[in-house]
């Protein structure tokens, strides 16, 4: 029985997003969100698995599904930033070559930026759980967790660092300095990965 969820606090955050920007550029933002998260279940489905549940909030997408090998879930884990990367190498020849806007621009880089940053190997982040995935395919479970979280700590450490410097420098761009804060408390509460 598959079970769907959405916080009503996430609708609420996504309607007031839309309505106080007051451009499309929410809309477009919220739709490459769920082309990348599509990719996650269009690839567990062609790897043979199914989803249980999926439950959407305000700190992201999860996903509950059957069980997989560590290689199908490598690959499902990866499918998402592959589908945004493609999406970002679209608009970038459409805006290129075809269309030029402010919409089209800003595809091109809300796609490289979904891609940019759930590529990075840090756990949770999709390429955190491949990395996760790969390490459980040579290591035992123990090994691979505690490898997991040092690389995962050795990259969040300058990102967050490179935060504090674009916040000093911009004055109010707090944005990667959020998502390291947020990438940081969840990877301490993580007891066994």
């Amino acid at each position: 029985m598959k079970k769907y969820r959405i916080s009503p606090l996430t609708l609420m955050l996504m309607a007031a997003f839309i309505v106080i920007d007051g451009s499309w550029f929410a809309l477009y933002a919220v739709l490459c969100a769920l082309w990348h998260e599509s990719f996650h279940i269009i690839a567990l489905k062609i790897l043979g698995g199914s989803t249980r549940s999926v439950t959407v909030s305000q700190y992201g997408i999860g996903l509950k599904t059957t069980q997989l090998s560590y290689k199908h879930e490598a690959a499902v884990a990866l499918a998402g930033p592959l589908a945004s990367l493609a999406a970002f190498v679209f608009f970038a020849a459409l805006a290129r070559f075809f269309i030029f806007s402010e919409a089209t621009v800003f595809l091109t880089v809300s796609n490289l930026a979904v891609f940019a940053v759930n590529v990075l190997p840090v756990y949770p982040l999709d390429g955190g759980r491949a990395m996760h995935c790969f390490f459980c395919m040579k290591f035992d479970m123990q090994k691979a967790g505690r490898l997991t979280k040092i690389i995962s700590v050795i990259f969040l450490l300058p990102l967050a660092v490179f935060s504090v410097i674009i916040l000093i420098r911009t004055g109010y761009n707090l944005s990667l300095m959020l998502i390291c804060i947020y990438l940081a408390i969840l990877l301490i509460g993580v007891k066994d990965i």
